[in-house]
């Protein structure tokens, strides 16, 4: 393997926007998973965290239990964007929030992660 090719995960996840599954609200279902959106954020989990095992829907993104460290979790919010070409920036909405703990940040979880990638992208909920 070369430095810069894509490696498993991000293989298939270049593959779901190839596609356009992720960057074309409009396109139809194409046999990708029901929830392209989670299952991109669970994959990059685990790109940039191979060794934190099994990471689901309700995985802790911060606070004391959180599955990555804070280099990690910056690391996972910087891939993202580059796999979503781009189209939405978590860094700088990561940097302008206030109160961690707060139920409304889209950072707590993977799946509050996902539903603020889908709302961002103009996707309904289980895409």
């Amino acid at each position: 393997m070369r430095f810069g090719e894509p490696r498993g995960h991000e293989a298939s996840a270049r593959g779901v926007l190839e596609e356009g599954a992720i960057g074309d609200p409009m396109s139809p279902p194409d046999g990708h998973p029901a929830d392209d959106v989670l299952s991109l954020v669970i994959d990059t989990v685990a790109t940039v965290a191979p060794t934190v095992g099994r990471v689901g829907a309700e995985s802790p993104l911060i606070g004391g239990r959180a599955v990555l460290d804070s280099v990690g979790l910056v690391t996972l919010l910087v891939t993202l964007e580059q796999r979503l070409d781009n189209a939405v920036d978590l860094s700088a909405l990561f940097m302008g929030q206030a109160d961690p703990d707060a139920p409304e940040n889209p950072f707590r979880t993977v799946a509050s992660l996902a539903d603020h990638l889908r709302r961002s992208l103009g996707r309904p909920a289980g895409s």
